[in-house]
């Protein structure tokens, strides 16, 4: 099971939703340009991947591990994109199956116990141990 939680499925989501809305611009567009979006374009990539480690789905994971994210100039952008489109619209689907699953079981996100509480019945149960 993922430790996927709604509120990080929102966030990922929301950085999917960026990629798709982020525009990328000609080779020929000013060098400034240029550098400004290989920059946003790296640091968008990066945030989604961020979330990697909280996937369940190893082929996924495999996947982004598999992209170079070491890229520099607009070419690479746009080769680097037509990689990691596929994988965005897999990761959009496996979030849209986790959310589902989540939202069907709620326990899963919430706890039942306080901390407070939890620590109480730590404290109980290493007393009771002590005392044998």
């Amino acid at each position: 099971m993922s430790s996927l939680t709604l509120k990080k499925c929102k966030k990922i989501k929301e950085l999917i939703q960026e990629f798709r809305d982020f525009k990328l611009v000609s080779p020929s567009s000013d060098p400034d340009k240029k550098t400004s979006v290989i920059y946003s374009y790296k640091g968008l990539v990066k945030n989604i991947f961020y979330f990697k480690d909280y996937i369940g789905a190893v082929f996924l994971k495999n996947k982004m591990d598999e992209i170079n994210l070491d890229f520099n100039d607009i070419h690479s952008v746009y080769e680097v994109h037509t990689e990691i489109t596929p994988i965005i619209d897999d990761l959009e689907e496996y979030i849209k199956k986790v959310e589902k699953r989540l939202k069907n079981n709620k326990d899963i996100e919430e706890p039942k116990l306080s901390n407070l509480k939890r620590l109480e019945i730590i404290s109980d149960i290493a007393i009771t141990l002590q005392q044998r």
